[in-house]
């Protein structure tokens, strides 16, 4: 199958889901000529390298991109560059041959993701917690990092406790 078939195929297939979002991003160059007979490049599309298919998985909202490639097609160096952006970035990205391939592609996301509402703001509170500690002691790196996280814990955990029996006393002194 032609890459073009390939990405009619794969688009009507993903694009029929009730779990996705998903549109289709040409990328390219455009040439015209303005009204003073000047030439001008005009590129249009995302990004170069950017996927064939850009779409938001539901209800997660994580980011998808799909580049379809023919059955010998080989990615570029910048579509190689904007696939690893997208996954380290926490979203999804893949090439895709085939229908069943894309399939597979969005059901990874799904999968991937299944924290939503009160989830999502525990994971919150928690990066707020390295931020605050990043602005403290600098970037967490733990290869280089000396502490003794045992001690570290155990020494948080009495902290908590001494933290909880001041909030009941306080509670029981004024009757709460």
């Amino acid at each position: 199958m032609s890459e073009a078939r390939a990405l009619r195929a794969i688009r009507l297939a993903i694009g029929g889901r009730n779990d996705v979002v998903l549109w289709r991003n040409s990328t390219g160059v455009a040439e015209y000529v303005d009204r003073h007979e000047r030439s001008h490049r005009v590129p249009y599309g995302l990004c170069p390298g950017a996927a064939d298919l850009i779409g938001i998985i539901k209800p997660s909202g994580r980011f998808l991109a799909i580049e379809v490639k023919g059955p010998r097609g080989r990615l570029s160096k910048e579509q190689e560059r904007f696939l690893a952006l997208i996954k380290r970035s926490g979203g999804v990205a893949g090439v895709a041959r085939t229908e069943e391939e894309a399939h597979a592609l969005v059901d990874k996301a799904r999968h991937a993701t299944t924290l939503a509402g009160d989830e999502l703001d525990v994971l919150a509170y928690v990066k707020a917690r390295l931020s605050a500690g990043r602005l403290a002691y600098g970037q967490l790196r733990l290869a280089d990092d000396s502490r003794k996280w045992d001690n570290e814990l155990a020494a948080e955990l009495a902290d908590a406790l001494v933290y909880i029996a001041c909030k009941n006393s306080l509670d029981d002194a004024k009757g709460d």
